[in-house]
């Protein structure tokens, strides 16, 4: 964290992968499920120079969503959305093997 100077009264913070968490977990709590705000979100994503430039905000906005929202999938809209544009692999749970009981 640093201060801002000359006030001292705010702070940011430095590392990029906070404020990018921090900023993911917001629009989180301010979109929830609403897939017609998500979709606004990314259309303006789209248009930013660099995609690569915003891939760790994007991927940080996919963990929170997938964090906060109960219930969240990683096949959701929005998480399904980031993982395209960003060749995020989905990981599907592995499922244990059935227990065999004796005859």
């Amino acid at each position: 964290m640093q201060t801002n100077v000359p006030s001292k009264e705010n702070v940011r913070f430095v590392l990029d992968p906070v404020a990018e968490y921090l900023a993911g977990l917001h629009l989180v709590d301010i979109y929830g499920e609403n897939e017609s705000k998500w979709r606004d979100f990314l259309i303006d994503a789209d248009f930013q120079n660099s995609p690569e430039a915003i891939k760790g905000f994007m991927l940080a906005v996919r963990d929170c969503y997938l964090a906060k929202i109960p219930g969240a999938k990683d096949t959701d809209f929005l998480p399904k959305e980031i993982a395209a544009r960003y060749n995020v692999s989905i990981a599907v749970p592995l499922q244990s093997p059935q227990a065999v009981s004796p005859g």
